[in-house]
């Protein structure tokens, strides 16, 4: 409850940031962390007195808040290191590929189960965004790896990468792991929420470089759009 709370505080305030600055990133950003609160929410009602009909319907939620959170950090990085289809074509495309696999998969997982419920079917698209999920962590890696000349805000995300990167393999690990062995899996959920509250902090703080680095840009620009205008005022 307590790190379900902290992500939606900083959900709100990055919603509310949205609103008034109308920066996409921030949209973005928003959607990832508005996955990571749903997804943290479900363990309470899994092991809570809840009836078992609400502990089945959450279980089956979590394929989805964990795509949401995919979805935003793809959309996320995607913006914050400029991955365009004019500057970057290949790279841009792998990303359109994954966020229409993230997104399609919720959809698919959903219309099986409210029709044909067809046992092994779920299995495939659970596993399917297991794998998804991890490979987008390691995609994002790749970008930071690549682009990372491209512009001098690019090495900070890189740098700030790792406690996500951590969170991703303990957590996608564990959720391997449980299918097969039973063990507490407590102490590593704890570590995964206070790695990923560490990376919120860090990604927020690369938003406001960010934002700095537009308004220096902006200021540049208007000061060179002076200095040209003054000088034709001069020579005429």
């Amino acid at each position: 409850i307590v790190f379900t709370a902290v992500f939606g505080v900083f959900g709100i305030y990055h919603l509310l940031s949205f609103l008034v600055l109308k920066h996409k990133i921030l949209l973005h950003y928003f959607i990832l962390i508005l996955g990571l609160t749903l997804h943290w929410s479900l363990y309470f009602f899994v092991y809570n007195s809840f009836s078992n009909e609400v502990s089945a319907v959450v279980e089956k939620a979590s394929l989805t808040t964990a795509m949401i959170t995919t979805f935003g950090l793809l959309l996320f990085t995607k913006n914050y290191l400029n991955i365009e289809k004019g500057t970057h074509p290949r790279l841009s495309k792998t990303y359109v590929v994954f966020i229409w696999i993230v997104a399609c998969l919720p959809v698919f997982h959903i219309v099986n189960k409210l029709t044909v419920n067809v046992k092994w079917l779920n299995d495939i698209f659970v596993m399917l965004a297991a794998i998804t999920a991890m490979a987008s962590v390691f995609l994002h890696i790749f970008s930071g790896f690549r682009l990372f000349n491209a512009h001098k805000l690019n090495r900070y995300y890189l740098y700030s990468y790792a406690p996500i990167l951590l969170a991703a393999i303990l957590y996608i690990g564990t959720w391997f792991m449980k299918r097969y062995y039973d063990f507490n899996a407590n102490p590593i959920v704890l570590a995964t929420s206070i790695l990923v509250t560490v990376q919120l902090i860090l990604f927020s703080l690369l938003i406001g470089f960010k934002f700095k680095a537009i308004e220096d840009e902006h200021m540049k620009m208007q000061l060179e759009a002076n200095i040209k205008l003054k000088k034709e005022v001069d020579l005429s």
